[in-house]
Formats: C-alpha cells, structure tokens, sequence
C-alpha cells in the first residue's frame, strides 16, 4: 500500500464514526467490521473495548502523525512528529507525505507543513545564538527553552525585547514560504562582516516592541523579511559612513535651505511685479498732469530710464541668487546621491529625487517670472517714453528708431542678465 492510499484509508476510518475520540496515542472507534478490514489492511495494531463496542487503534503501530484537527496539530510536540502526517478537520484532509503538501489528496501549493518547519527551526536556531559572536556580543541574550522566555538586549539603543512565547505553533500564513525568509535572516549571520547581525539585532527589538501583538514570536517570525530590510539599510548607511539621522538632516536641509532661498527671491520679485501697474497709472497720470510742460516730461524720461536701469539690475541680482542657489543644490545633491549606499537601494533615493524635481522646476518657473517681467517692465517704459515724445511733437519716424534703440538696449541687458548665468 502506498502512502497516499494510506492516508485514504485512513479517512474511511474517521468517516465511519462521527464520534470518534482521537488521543495522543490512540483512536477510539466504534465497532464496525468494515472499519476493522481497513484497520487490518493498514497493519494497524489494535483491541476490542467492551463487548464489540470499541476499536482502539494504536496510533504508534503506524509510520504515520494522526490528528483530527489542525489546532490538535499545533499543539503537538515536534519532536513527536513523524515523516508522514495526516490531518483531518471539517472533512478536508491535510497530507505531508515525502516532503510533499496534500489537501484531499492531490499535491498542494499550502505552505502549511513548510512553514511549521521553518517556524520549528527558526526557534532552535534562536536558541543557538545565544553564543557569542566576537568575544562579547549575544544576538540572544537569554532562552529558556522549558519556560520559552527569549530576551535581546540592546545596549547602545538602550532597548531590551523579552518574548514569551505559548507552547503551541501559530497560525500562519499559508500562502507565504517563511522558510525562504528564514533563509534570509540566517544568511545575515554568515557574512563576513559580524557587525551586520548586531544591526539585525537592533532592527528586531525596535520592531517587536512597537507591535501589539500577544503572541510576538509569531510577530517576529512574520515580520523577518521587514527586520533584515531595515538591518541591511542600516547596515549599508553604516559602511558608507552615513547614518540614519544624518540622512534625515539632509533631508531636512534640502527641503528648508534651498526652498526658503527660493520663496525668499519670488517674495522680492513679486512685490515689484504688484507694484508694477500703480507705477504705471501713476506715471500716467503725471503725464496727463504735466502735458503742457516739456520739461516735466524730460524729468519723467530720465527718472523712468533711472528705475528701469535700477530695477533691471535688481533682476539681475535675483537671477545671480537663483543660479548660484541652484548651482550648490545639484552639487550637494550630487554628493549625496552619490553614495554607494543608493546604489545598492535606489529606491531610498526616491524623496531625494522628488526634491530635485520640485526644485529644479521652482528655479525654471522663477527664470520664467524674472524674464517676463524684465520684459513687460521695459516695454511698457518705452510706450511711456513714446507717448511723452509724442506729447513733444516727435516725428514718427523719430520715435520708431529711438523705440528700436531702446529694444536693441534692452535685448542686450536681457542677454547680459541671463545668457551669462545659465548653468
């Protein structure tokens, strides 16, 4: 007889009895002579209770783990358990037959016996790093395995996680392999490099301890793939002479530094722009006021060419302030990105990266304001001057070549401003 057809067999058997009474080393079933030929067919040791009213099966007669629940199961002893393992519950059968999951007999993806492995191991590994590492450093600090107490101490973090664990195996997530998570977590205690686990070490006391859960074994044994992310990074921040917090500084100062500069410099160039259209009605209304004296309107040319050459030059400044900002932000951000330790986790570079893009686009859209107000400043400086020479009999032809004069001047103080500065 096969195994599988073992495990069939056996399910005959429970299916005969609604009642049956399933002990640690037994099953109890009512009498019934087909009950007693598939007892038979399997080798099964047993006896007759009462007058023909029991069979009682001896459960180590057989190469075979029974339980009649899954939460029977959890309760069992590994230690106890045998190759081959049957589980019944609610009519559906759970079969671990030559390393092989079964649910009702037909191979499974469960990862139901896998992950009572792993989880059996992973506590026995546990165990065994209560040895010291270099000398000094335990992973685990204390285990007592008869009153399952774990204890990690952390003494730069000044943390300390103790763990209290129930005797039965939890329940897990069956559509995840903890074993290949458990295989990254003890990878992390073969490199070379021993200072890796003691970030291990501090990524799982920080990370048990802020969880709610009873049961923070099962915590920590669900959440490896997240401790050995965050020991790695911080492991990486380390070997490149980083560190968390300084990141966090960086960070910071990219955000206040440079954004402030910038909001500092649009406040400047905004209030002109608002003070723009009252310095044009109020030249206007000069204009208006004086049109019958000449020599006012030789005042009021020279005093607009005064406050365009003086505001030009304010713009002027502005763009120098805006470029060299924008020149020592790609250089510092270069220095940080630069780090090998985004090379090995590019997506850490992702707030970076927003950073520069936010920047990059509040410098274009301030380039764009300086320009455009240089120009609509200027323009309207000259519709003004035309008007007044016109107020002056000018000849048309008069004030085209002076308004051409004064374009050609001002193209090339835009030049000066801004072709001189592009990074």
């Amino acid at each position: 007889m096969s195994r599988i057809e073992f495990h069939i067999a056996l399910k005959k058997i429970f299916e005969l009895d609604s009642d049956i009474l399933c002990l640690s080393d037994s099953i109890e079933i009512r009498y019934e002579i087909s009950a007693l030929s598939i007892i038979r067919s399997i080798n099964a040791k047993y006896e007759i209770i009462g007058k023909n009213d029991k069979i009682r099966i001896d459960k180590n007669s057989v190469d075979i783990s029974i339980f009649s629940s899954l939460n029977e199961f959890r309760r069992s002893k590994f230690s106890n358990l045998k190759k081959s393992i049957f589980i019944i519950e609610d009519n559906i059968v759970y079969s671990f037959i030559e390393n092989k999951t079964y649910v009702n007999f037909s191979q499974s993806d469960s990862n139901l016996f896998t992950n009572l492995f792993a989880y059996n191991d992973f506590i026995n590994f546990l165990k065994e790093q209560e040895k010291e590492l270099d000398g000094t450093f335990h992973f685990i600090d204390s285990y007592n395995k008869d009153f399952r107490k774990i204890v990690l101490v952390s003494i730069s973090e000044k943390g300390r996680l103790s763990i209290n664990y129930p005797p039965e195996f939890p329940e897990l997530d069956n559509n995840k392999n903890f074993g290949i998570s458990l295989k990254r977590f003890k990878d992390c205690f073969e490199e070379k490099n021993t200072s890796l686990v003691r970030f291990l070490k501090t990524a799982t006391i920080n990370t048990v301890n802020n969880s709610n859960s009873e049961n923070k074994l099962k915590f920590f044994f669900e959440n490896i793939d997240s401790i050995v992310d965050k020991a790695r990074i911080n492991f990486e921040v380390y070997l490149n002479e980083l560190s968390v917090d300084k990141i966090k500084s960086d960070y910071d100062n990219l955000k206040s530094k440079y954004f402030d500069g910038l909001s500092e410099i649009l406040s400047k160039v905004s209030q002109k722009i608002i003070a723009l259209p009252f310095s044009v009605s109020a030249l206007l209304f000069a204009i208006e006021k004086v049109k019958d004296i000449s020599t006012y309107f030789f005042i009021l040319i020279s005093i607009i060419t005064a406050v365009s050459i003086f505001v030009s030059t304010l713009l002027k400044m502005h763009y120098n302030d805006i470029s060299y900002i924008h020149k020592i932000f790609n250089s510092d951000y270069k220095a940080l990105i630069e780090n090998n330790f985004f090379f090995n986790y590019p997506e850490e570079k992702e707030m970076f990266e927003e950073i520069k893009y936010r920047i990059d686009n509040r410098v274009s859209m301030l380039k764009i304001i300086i320009e455009s107000f240089f120009w609509l400043l200027n323009i309207f400086n000259i519709i003004l001057i035309d008007l007044m020479l016109n107020n002056l009999n000018f000849k048309k032809d008069a004030l085209l070549l002076i308004s051409f004069f004064l374009i050609t001047i001002i193209t090339f103080a835009r030049n000066n401003i801004i072709d001189s500065n592009e990074i």
